[in-house]
């Protein structure tokens, strides 16, 4: 069974090669698209504590907003 699936692989990479080659001796070799990046602009980060706890209705408890781990209470309120 090993040996049916690696003939049959090398067969299809074969047939593959033989149409590609087949395809690029006709039509040239394709224009392959280019990979435009956008530029990136500096992200704002607010200064201070922007991942304060968020208290849950539905389990009455504090969450961490990023992760949604259970924290302890804040101190402020």
């Amino acid at each position: 069974m090993l040996a049916a699936l690696a003939a049959f692989s090398i067969a299809g990479l074969c047939t593959g090669t033989a149409f590609l080659a087949s395809y690029i001796e006709e039509n040239g070799f394709p224009e392959l698209p280019t990979l435009r990046r956008a530029a990136l602009a500096p992200a704002i980060i607010p200064a201070g504590n922007n991942a304060a706890p968020l208290w849950c209705e539905r389990t009455r408890r504090w969450r961490h907003p990023v992760t949604r781990a259970f924290v302890k209470a804040p101190s402020g309120r």
